[in-house]
């Protein structure tokens, strides 16, 4: 039958392979295989593409191709996989696992030939003409004994409800799996059958399936209801030995290439040359396989791979038939053998097969090898593609004849062979292998190419998100290869010991459950880690620790151990978890890790203690091992760490002495603030350093807490010098630590104690007692003498106040500092206080020549003598006598200082200088007369207020005689009043007395006594008013007795009665006493 259908519009588009990269106006699409959902449209735009396949077809990531399945675990005759570019490694795609089940028992005594896979169905044909039916998980479902020698090709149709066969044997069978309508069908070819392919719509009605063999046709058969249908599409051009149907279209295999048939069109549409440099077809079996998308076809036959894509050509008018055509593109031409071929996502998956030497190895009948020779292997192996008998017997042009050997000889031809490779090309972009990995199956050294088979699982519900599966089929065994999974991804990572990038990996994915245990954080976080500490890197080891060992204590511990051995603990220092509230690690660890830096790293051991609370670890053995270490005084960062310490000790005063020598003011204020008393008992014995500690302050001008009461810069200003170093020591007197010092210490308790320890740095001693003095100069009476030879040094303007305001000093001291310093005021004013005026006047005029100040001093003394003096020094001396003529008038008698002025000595302003002294003595008589007048006033009331004083009662106890006003004995219990006069009265009697008027306090005389006598109703006192109304409910006796308390204090206001009744002084008030005084 010809090739196509009788239609003269149809036309073959032949290719060859030096054509394949150059297609007419046609450009293949840049991604190399197209979604089935798209293809019609991607179909329809390729001719406006390059005939190359695109260069910049995207690379899916891991994430875009895995979804994170768990994966199963790895056969042990699997090797690692080769990276083909070692300057850019890329990671397997796939995993392999052998297929367990049912196999070890079907390949005890059979061996298996062909797979095909769709669904949850497997499809193995073997040698011994058997078909098993595998589950996915390879336990066996059913078992046919269809063939009666071996089976070469199986198809499972796409409904998993029949299965197709082609054997040796030269039969073809579809036996039905399920359908009880669908019979088995056996059609005896009568030639081997080499391939078989069933509609994909089998099921469906169709029927229909194809087959081709040795005989070289390819017969399409269709199922009719009455009659079956055989019509032969291909034929003529040498056996075919692979058939594949997909969707409308047919690819078979030939000797003069592949032929591409369309069922729609009948017609066939393309054929694909074999190249020139391949080898005999026979020899190696061609590999077909459709893409999902259902236009692409994959060829791997012998050592080249392409693809052919089906696509429509614009259409020029109605005709469909003529629009169909398949460009294809050379891919790829490995070294090796191509025994399979699919499409794995983007890339293409294919198996290949290493060729090896032939070993041609002589023997003598003893079995002692005599003669070695090697040739190269051109034959796959003993048994060519066509499985003719004959073909063990050819022999390739390259074969060396056999070296003759003198002894009797056997000669056994043997050769071994490697691994099946399973190679991923990228196809898109810069062609290349991408990875490729080798498959050690069971016994591999046997077997040749096409022992091999690679089948890809199909599925109706196939898409970009559904993960692929492959099967690798030998004769033993049959391997599956899986997607690689996140798992996968991780331990791949980690065998090239890019642990950093699997870290970063388990992080991102550790909340999603996708990992197993083994690749989860912890596991492949302390791998990296272990490679940190191992390289050296311990800074990034330490910086990913949190992350990795989270709130693991145990990972923690051994983490911390692994640093301290290697002795970089430093580096995981700042790390470590510390929370106060939930410590994740036991106080011991605590303490090991202070005591590791103690004695490794000082400044990170201070800021451990800083940063962790005192309960995580041990204080007082910890303070006692610092204390412990010398030269603490010289090294700040163990001061810090004792203040630390004993602060959380509470050695407070300790804690003050540190902080103190570390110059942390903070800590020094708010120690001294907040426990009372810590300053005294630091002063007690750190006096100096105290006031070391005063001057770093003042010299660093550090701020001072706002409770710290400083003196008045203004005030000490104006007093101030010139020289700047007065006013350095008085900036130290105003000091934060000085004023702390004299407020919160006693000086009464300390002061001795200060002044002892101050003794050898005088400049500190003078700011400690300056300061003191300012506050309280009786707190220093005890130093004033000591005070004198400090102000000279330190502040010498302030000593003429110091010695004016103390008494204090002893005075020959005084005299004696200074002299020495050549003091001159100063010396003056202590002349004048030991009382040697002539001395301190002598050194007034001789050494200063100041007149004024001579002046003022003999005012203040206020000597005759010392003014006679003065005046007989300076009557020789013009400008001395006008000072004195013009200060003195008060003071001396001008005229005795005229009549001791030289006759002829000139005198400038003289007559200015009289006129003044006239005038001050005129003013001075007005005011002598003045208070002359205010005097006599003055006299006259003292003098009364003496009368009145004299006239008042002296009370007294007891005395003889009676009273001068009711007769009674004064030999009584109550209180007499005697009186200057003599007159003596009973106190009570007094009270009772009559005509006492108004200016003795008292009047209104009470009721009657019993002896005819009345007493007051109202006592009127100048200090006190008693109304009648406190007198309510009282008698007279009670009234006398209450009268009596309150005016008691006051008896010696009164006169004698009898004496003012004889003088007729009762109402004569203060006339009378100014007429007696006249």
């Amino acid at each position: 039958m010809s090739d196509s259908p009788s239609s003269a519009d149809i036309q073959v588009q032949r290719i060859s392979p030096a054509d394949s990269l150059n297609l007419g106006d046609t450009e293949p699409d840049s991604a190399l295989f197209h979604t089935a959902s798209n293809k019609n449209a991607e179909s329809s735009s390729s001719s406006k593409k390059s005939s190359e396949v695109g260069e910049n077809a995207p690379v899916r990531s891991f994430e875009e191709s895995a979804n994170g399945s768990k994966p199963e675990s790895s056969s042990s005759s699997i090797a690692q996989s080769s990276d083909c570019h070692e300057d850019e490694p890329v990671e397997p795609k796939l995993k392999y696992s052998k297929l367990e089940g049912s196999l070890d028992v079907i390949t005890e005594n059979d061996d298996l030939s062909c797979i095909d896979a769709f669904g949850n169905t497997i499809a193995v044909g073997s040698h011994w003409g058997k078909l098993y039916v595998l589950n996915l998980d390879g336990t066996e479902r059913k078992r046919y004994a269809a063939h009666s020698a071996t089976i070469n090709d199986v198809c499972v149709d796409e409904e998993e409800e029949a299965i197709a066969t082609a054997s040796d044997d030269g039969k073809v069978a579809v036996i039905s799996l399920h359908l009880q309508s669908f019979a088995n069908q056996i059609h005896n070819i009568k030639r081997p059958s080499k391939t078989v392919a069933l509609d994909p719509e089998l099921t469906k009605g169709s029927r229909q399936f194809c087959h081709a063999g040795l005989q070289g046709d390819v017969v399409f058969h269709e199922k009719g209801w009455f009659v079956n249908k055989d019509v032969t599409i291909h034929s003529g051009e040498g056996p075919v030995y692979c058939v594949r149907w997909k969707g409308p279209f047919i690819a078979w295999s030939d000797d003069n290439g592949v032929k591409i048939y369309n069922m729609r069109a009948m017609a066939r549409i393309a054929q694909v040359d074999r190249p020139d440099s391949a080898p005999r077809a026979d020899l190696y079996r061609a590999n077909l396989s459709w893409g999902d998308d259902g236009t692409s076809l994959l060829i791997g036959w012998a050592k080249y791979i392409q693809m052919a894509r089906i696509v429509e050509r614009k259409a020029e008018n109605n005709n469909d038939l003529k629009q169909m055509y398949a460009n294809v593109a050379f891919l790829h031409e490995p070294n090796d053998v191509v025994s399979g071929v699919a499409q794995y996502r983007d890339y293409v998956l294919a198996l290949m097969f290493k060729e090896t030497p032939t070993v041609k190895q002589s023997f003598t009948e003893s079995g002692e090898k005599i003669e070695t020779e090697s040739s190269v292997q051109t034959s796959p192996s003993d048994t060519p593609a066509d499985g003719s008998p004959n073909a063990s017997k050819r022999k390739t042009g390259d074969e060396k004849p056999e070296q003759e050997t003198s002894a009797p000889a056997r000669r056994r031809h043997f050769q071994q062979s490697e691994c099946p490779d399973i190679v991923l090309l990228q196809m898109t972009g810069k062609r290349r292998e991408l990875t490729r990995d080798s498959l050690k199956v069971r016994n591999f050294q046997k077997y040749r190419a096409n022992d091999y088979r690679l089948c890809r699982w199909r599925s109706k519900t196939m898409s970009q998100a559904t993960k692929p599966l492959y099967y690798i089929l030998s004769p033993k065994e049959i391997m599956v290869g899986r997607e690689r999974d996140l798992n996968d991804h991780v331990g791949w990572l980690l065998e090239r010991s890019r642990s950093e990038e699997a870290l970063a990996c388990a992080i991102q994915h550790q909340n999603k459950g996708v990992l197993d245990e083994q690749y989860g954080v912890p596991v492949v976080g302390q791998i990296f880690l272990d490679e940190l500490i191992e390289e050296g890197d311990f800074d990034k080891a330490a910086a990913n620790s949190p992350k990795v060992l989270k709130a693991d204590k145990g990972l923690w511990e051994k983490y911390i151990a692994r640093f301290t051995e290697k002795r970089r603990l430093d580096a995981l220092a700042h790390h470590i978890p510390a929370n106060p509230k939930n410590p994740l690690l036991s106080v011991d660890t605590y303490q090991k890790i202070l005591m590791y830096f103690l004695n490794e790293d000082k400044v990170i051991f201070v800021r451990l203690l800083k940063e962790w609370q005192t309960h995580l670890y041990r204080v007082i053995p910890t303070l006692h091992a610092v204390e412990r270490l010398p030269g603490l005084e010289d090294d700040f960062e163990l001061l810090e760490a004792l203040g630390h310490l004993y602060n959380a000790s509470a050695s407070y005063c300790k804690a003050l002495a540190s902080y103190t020598r570390l110059r942390n003011s903070d800590m020094v204020f708010k120690l001294v603030t907040k426990y009372s008393g810590i300053l005294a008992e630091l002063i007690g014995s750190e006096a100096l350093l105290w006031m070391e500690f005063n001057e770093y302050l003042v010299g660093n001008k550090v701020k001072t807490p706002d409770w710290v009461s400083l003196p008045s810069l203004a005030e000490e200003r104006g007093k101030a010098t010139d020289k700047e170093h007065v006013l350095q020591i008085r900036r130290l007197t105003q000091g934060a630590a000085v004023q702390l010092l004299i407020t919160e210490v006693d000086p009464s308790s300390y002061a001795t104690t200060i002044v002892k320890q101050l003794n050898h740095r005088p400049k500190f001693l003078h700011v400690y007692l300056d300061a003191l003095f300012n506050r309280d100069m009786h707190q220093t009476s005890d130093f004033h003498s000591l005070q004198i030879e400090l102000y000279a040094e330190f502040d010498y303007p302030k000593l003429g106040d110091f010695l004016r305001a103390s008494t204090s000093y002893r005075l020959d001291k005084a005299y004696q500092v200074c002299l020495e310093r050549d003091l001159v005021p100063e010396l003056v004013f202590v002349l004048g206080r030991m009382g040697d005026n002539k001395g301190a006047l002598t050194v007034i005029l001789e050494r200063m020549a100041d007149i004024n100040y001579a002046i003022e001093f003999a005012k203040e003394q206020d000597d005759e003598e010392l003014w006679q003096d003065l005046i007989d020094h300076s009557v020789d001396k013009p400008h001395f006598m006008i000072a004195l003529l013009d200060n003195v008038g008060a003071h001396i008698d001008p005229i005795r200082l005229i009549r001791k002025i030289p006759e002829g000595l000139e005198i400038p302003r003289l007559k200015e200088s009289l006129i003044k002294i006239m005038q001050d003595y005129n003013l001075q008589t007005s005011l002598r007369k003045g208070c002359e007048r205010i005097l006599a006033g003055d006299s006259l009331s003292v003098m009364e207020q003496y009368i009145k004083l004299q006239r008042r009662g002296i009370s007294i106890q007891t005395t003889t005689g009676v009273c001068n006003f009711c007769g009674d004995s004064l030999n009584s219990p109550n209180a007499l009043i005697i009186f200057q006069c003599g007159h003596v009265y009973h106190d009570t009697c007094l009270l009772f007395a009559p005509a006492i008027g108004p200016d003795f306090g008292l009047s209104t005389l009470a009721p009657p006594s019993r002896s005819g006598r009345r007493v007051l109703g109202t006592i009127n006192d100048a200090s006190n008013t008693i109304s009648n109304d406190k007198y309510k409910g009282m008698n007279w006796r009670e009234k006398r007795s209450f009268i009596h308390d309150k005016e008691r204090a006051g008896q010696m206001k009164l006169t004698c009665p009898m004496c003012r009744e004889r003088m007729g002084m009762a109402n004569t008030g203060s006339s009378s006493m100014t007429s007696i005084l006249e």
